[in-house]
């Protein structure tokens, strides 16, 4: 189009159906409940995974949604993670790996792309994604002679961490032809990403319970927002 290698080319097949079957619609959708054992204090946990697809076409056009919700721990899509795994700063892209713990997930999806009108082509699409992290840690350390030859002392650790990590996604083309020798096209991109993460952990060290040697107690909240902008 602009006459010079952009780096955006590809190899295309180009099936093109007949206009009285450019009609219809489809889809799939599942989904399932359940309860886990119960735990230590004899109580159930409920379960359930949710998946859809919609599909509709017409002669103008082709519509798409897709969505997901569960609690364990599947990954309805790779999301675009603009902050490293720890929540620090932003960085360029990235996928989020799976992750310990207790994960919940929610996703959304739309897909448009159909002709406007004789000289106007419109493609669009809107994705969010959202992972919602539980994980509880403990540990408990007897260790032998590492002061006292016949003394032994003991090390207890919890932890309590959560992360709400959601992100928005949004392209849009758009291309108008004028005549056979001039057209213009528009493309937009827009990333929005905000990370919640919160931790508590507790420590203590003692050769006598009742006489602790040393106790620590550490909270630490992050906030951070990100976003891309390209058009």
């Amino acid at each position: 189009f602009i006459g010079f290698d952009d780096g955006q080319g590809e190899k295309v097949m180009n099936i093109i159906t007949k206009m009285d079957k450019r009609v219809g619609q489809n889809g799939k959708f599942s989904g399932g409940y359940g309860t886990l054992l119960p735990d230590s204090f004899n109580t159930f946990d409920g379960v359930y995974q949710l998946s859809g697809r919609w599909n509709y076409s017409n002669k103008k056009g082709n519509l798409t949604l897709t969505g997901g919700s569960n609690n364990v721990n599947q990954q309805n899509s790779s999301s675009m993670d603009m902050f490293r795994g720890g929540g620090g700063g932003p960085r360029g892209g990235g996928f989020f790996g799976k992750m310990a713990g207790n994960n919940t997930l929610h996703s959304f999806g739309a897909n448009y792309s159909g002709n406007l009108s004789p000289k106007l082509k419109v493609s669009a699409s809107y994705y969010f994604n959202q992972t919602i992290n539980n994980t509880i840690s403990h540990s408990n350390k007897e260790l032998f002679g590492d002061i006292n030859p016949n003394q032994t002392r003991f090390e207890e650790a919890d932890n309590n961490s959560d992360r709400d990590n959601s992100n928005h996604r949004f392209n849009l083309n758009v291309e108008y032809t004028i005549d056979s020798m001039n057209s213009i096209i528009y493309r937009q991109n827009f990333n929005l990403q905000n990370n919640d993460q919160n931790s508590l952990d507790q420590s203590i060290k003692y050769n006598i319970p009742e006489s602790p040697m040393e106790q620590t107690l550490k909270e630490s909240i992050n906030n951070s927002t990100g976003y891309n902008l390209y058009g």
